[in-house]
This record gives structure tokens, C-alpha cells and sequence, in this order.
């Protein structure tokens, strides 16, 4: 795709997963269940069944997570992000199946303009209700959330993005809202680690304002 909206999105997703936190030998062939994952983001119901269905499974390996360094970077930002340091992102979160096989990634990043609505992004994705901007297709689910953080005197526009990567026979509808409510909830829980003001993170499922004329 050419247009501006889809080249933005995919360009966040450059970052290349290469360290990060696993369990002990033991619980890394048995895994975890969705509602323990990456510090527990997925802990409500409906997360963590959204989580599963996305993933085709209920046991998951963490690997490649990195939530102290995706804060720490978060906490620093200051809002003078050039082109190229804009495309960066670090993944809070990243799961492969318990036989290794790539599930998803989440990752955060400190963005410099928000992406919104536009009738050529309708063509692609579905707009949410959550944040100051949220979109879906079927591979990619982005919202992003203005952050006032304690001793800033500023607001900073952070992103988040999930990168599903493995195939699963689902419609496009129901992989755009389920990925969804997955990101959400994991923007939920980065906007209450950084303390945000008045994030306008929805509880639960966004809801759909526009989008793909697949739906």
C-alpha cells in the first residue's frame, strides 16, 4: 500500500526483537496462560480471551519483552523527536507459542504527530473510540494517547502498536476488534505505569467510529 497512513504504521514495526525476559526452563515448555503475560496486562476476561483468539492458543513464552526499558524511554521523552527517532519503538511485550512459533509484539514509542481519520486510512483500517486516535486492520492495531506525565510541563504524544505475526482463520472484523482491545488494554496499563493525565483510555472493547469497507 502507498498511502501515508499504512507506510507510517508499518515503518513503527522496523524494530528488530532481539533480548528480553523468559521464564525457567520448565515453565517455558509448559508457558503461561494469556491473563499473565508481559506484567499481567491481559488480567480482565475479555483480555485475555481476545489475546488467546488472536494467538490461536491459551499458553504463551515471553520472549523478547522489554518493559523496564520500553518505561524508561517513555518517561524521557520530551517531545523534540526528529523523522527517524519517531519510527523507533520498544516492545513492552512480545510472545511466541510454546513451540516457539511468533505470536505478536506490542510496542511503545514517543510519537510525534497522531494519526487520525482520513478517507483514504478508512479504505485500510478501523477507527476505535479510544485515545486520541485508534486503528485496525487485520495485522496492526495502533492507538495513541496523549501523556501528561508528573513533572512534565508538557503533554507527550505516545503510540502503541501491536504486530500480530502468525496466521489464524478468523474474519478481518473480528481480528481488528479483538487485536484492539488487546493494545488497549496494554495502553490502559503503560498509561497508569507513567502516571498519565487523563489518558481517555476506554475501559474494556473501543468502540468502532469508522473504517475498512471490509466490515
Amino acid at each position: 500500500m502507498r498511502n501515508h497512513v499504512k507506510m507510517a504504521l508499518i515503518a513503527v514495526l522496523v524494530t528488530a526483537v532481539s533480548s528480553g525476559c523468559s521464564s525457567n526452563g520448565d515453565s517455558k515448555e509448559r508457558g503461561v496462560g494469556a491473563e499473565k503475560v508481559c506484567n499481567n496486562f491481559a488480567h480482565e476476561s475479555s483480555t485475555a480471551a481476545a489475546l488467546s483468539r488472536i494467538a490461536g492458543t491459551d499458553r504463551f513464552v515471553e520472549i523478547g519483552s522489554k518493559p523496564k526499558e520500553t518505561l524508561a524511554l517513555l518517561r524521557s521523552a520530551n517531545g523534540k523527536i526528529d523523522g527517524v527517532e519517531e519510527l523507533q519503538g520498544s516492545p513492552l511485550c512480545s510472545l511466541k507459542t510454546t513451540n516457539k512459533q511468533d505470536v505478536l509484539t506490542i510496542f511503545f514509542r514517543e510519537a510525534k504527530t497522531v494519526i487520525t481519520a482520513s478517507p483514504e486510512g478508512e479504505n485500510i483500517f478501523t477507527f476505535y473510540r479510544t485515545g486520541a486516535a485508534a486503528l485496525a486492520s487485520d495485522r496492526i492495531a495502533s492507538i495513541y494517547f496523549y501523556c501528561r506525565m508528573p513533572g512534565h510541563r508538557e503533554k507527550t504524544i505516545i503510540n502503541g502498536t501491536l504486530e500480530r505475526e502468525n496466521k489464524i482463520n478468523l474474519s478481518d472484523k473480528e481480528l481488528t476488534d479483538k487485536q484492539m482491545i488487546v493494545i488497549n488494554a496494554a495502553a490502559r496499563q503503560v498509561a497508569g505505569e507513567l502516571r498519565c493525565e487523563k489518558p481517555d483510555l476506554v475501559a474494556g472493547a473501543p468502540e468502532v467510529v469508522s473504517g475498512s469497507a471490509k466490515r
